[in-house]
């Protein structure tokens, strides 16, 4: 007897869409992008990338350590915020 497969969920699609590429992207990052883009809330996304872009500088900065595996974490989520965004129709 087969199982029965539940049809496709449409935010499923959005989320390997843009989470495939997530890598080392936190959980929470994640869920956050989720739910600006469930909510259309294409201010709340613009802010998350105008920080995680601050975030980024601040870093390049930084001396007397390593901050390699940090910068490319922020990096990949400026790759999925960017993403999220172009999905949302422009003001």
């Amino acid at each position: 007897m087969q199982a029965l497969q539940k049809p496709a969920n449409p935010r499923r699609r959005v989320k390997q869409q843009f989470f495939g590429l997530r890598g080392y992207m936190s959980h929470s990052l994640e869920l956050i992008v989720d739910g600006y883009i469930r909510l259309r809330d294409r201010d709340a996304l613009e802010g998350l990338l105008a920080h995680r872009r601050q975030l980024l500088r601040q870093l390049v900065s930084v001396t007397g350590i390593d901050p390699g595996h940090t910068i490319a974490q922020v990096n990949q989520e400026i790759t999925v915020i960017e993403a999220a965004l172009a999905t949302l129709a422009p003001e």
